[in-house]
């Protein structure tokens, strides 16, 4: 089914006879256009995208049966796309109600009646949740390119370096393996600032026996990867050892909790089973998982409680966590695919927990 059939359905089953897209990941992955702004208005019969002088020619390129509409200098985009809405005569409008701001909300609702906007935006970001094959091929050769990457980490990486400059050399590895730029900005921490689920890279420089912590990924033709992995400087203590094991063991546990007809809040709670088991529940932080596609956080969200069925083609994230304050944390992650059997592990490199020196 071609991705604009795909937005024909979902007026027809939102009831709604106009759909105004402006998250940049959807209109990519509806019409191809990989701009970084521009808005798709998308009727019954015929779709626009509305794109400034800068992405003319570009839009032109990327989009097949979409007709592109260049926005006056000057103008202001949305009030651009809700006048062709008006033209068009719709009379039901749906609109990424997640993605709008409130006052760009309110600028457009003074144009057109309240009643004529439906909010559809979690609902249109699901319909990305399923991967086709392209997909999944454009996926895993990121994922792929992660894998060698950390590889090369493991070569690179040196007690008395930054945390700053281990992260430069990812990002340098990123690019020179072919991605465009990496997923999201590269995470590197040491020490005690393990201890930090997001923590950024500081000039702090890594001394012997702190645990690091590497988190990155890499955009390679518009799709996302994701990897965490942590080695350690120096020789490992029993405890850096004990609670990397059990962190470990939570990922494979949830990891082989993963088929189609499972609900999300099943894996997460996988998980939570062993880390609770051995005491450290109270360390993990955040959900098991999050979805990774044309963005790095999308759905499905694999989190407590989550009721949402797991389905053959889904590609989320697997990534328990203990945050210690004060002594430093563990996260392992990996992608993984629903398949018919189970999942596939995307991320396919070792979890061992890596020593240098």
């Amino acid at each position: 089914m071609s991705r604009l059939q795909k937005l024909k359905d979902f007026l027809k089953k939102e009831k709604i006879d106009a759909l105004l897209v402006s998250d940049i990941k959807n209109i990519t992955y509806y019409c191809g256009f990989t701009g970084s702004v521009g808005i798709m208005l998308f009727l019954k019969d015929k779709a626009f995208l509305l794109v400034d002088g800068r992405y003319v020619e570009q839009a032109k390129r990327e989009v097949e049966h979409v007709k592109v509409v260049e926005i006056p200098l000057g103008s202001d985009i949305w009030s651009e796309a809700v006048e062709l809405a008006r033209k068009s005569k719709t009379k039901r409008i749906g609109f990424e109600d997640n993605r709008v701001s409130v006052a760009t909300y309110h600028g457009v609702q003074d144009r057109l009646s309240g009643d004529m906007f439906k909010p559809v935006g979690k609902k249109l970001e699901s319909e990305r949740v399923i991967k086709d094959a392209k997909e999944i091929k454009l996926i895993k050769d990121s994922a792929k390119l992660c894998t060698l990457i950390y590889d090369c980490v493991k070569r690179i990486i040196k007690v008395g370096m930054t945390e700053l400059e281990v992260a430069n050399e990812i990002d340098y590895l990123v690019r020179t393996m072919g991605a465009e730029f990496s997923s999201f900005e590269t995470l590197v921490s040491s020490g005690e600032n393990t201890a930090f689920p997001h923590g950024k890279p500081t000039k702090k420089a890594i001394s012997r026996g702190d645990l690091v912590q590497l988190d990155f990924g890499a955009r390679l033709s518009e799709y996302s990867s994701d990897i965490s992995r942590v080695m350690v400087a120096g020789r490992a203590s029993d405890r850096q050892k004990h609670i990397y094991n059990l962190v470990l063991e939570a990922q494979l546990v949830a990891i082989n909790k993963v088929k189609e007809g499972v609900l999300a809040g099943e894996v997460d709670e996988a998980a939570r089973k062993v880390l609770r088991k051995g005491g450290m529940e109270k360390y993990l932080k955040h959900g098991i998982g999050h979805g990774v596609g044309l963005a790095v956080h999308e759905q499905p969200r694999v989190s407590i409680g989550s009721k949402e069925v797991l389905r053959r083609g889904m590609v989320f994230t697997v990534e328990p966590g203990v945050y210690v304050p004060g002594w430093g944390g563990v996260r392992i992650e990996d992608m993984v695919l629903v398949t018919k059997k189970g999942c596939e592990v995307l991320t396919d490199t070792s979890k061992a927990l890596e020593v240098f020196s």
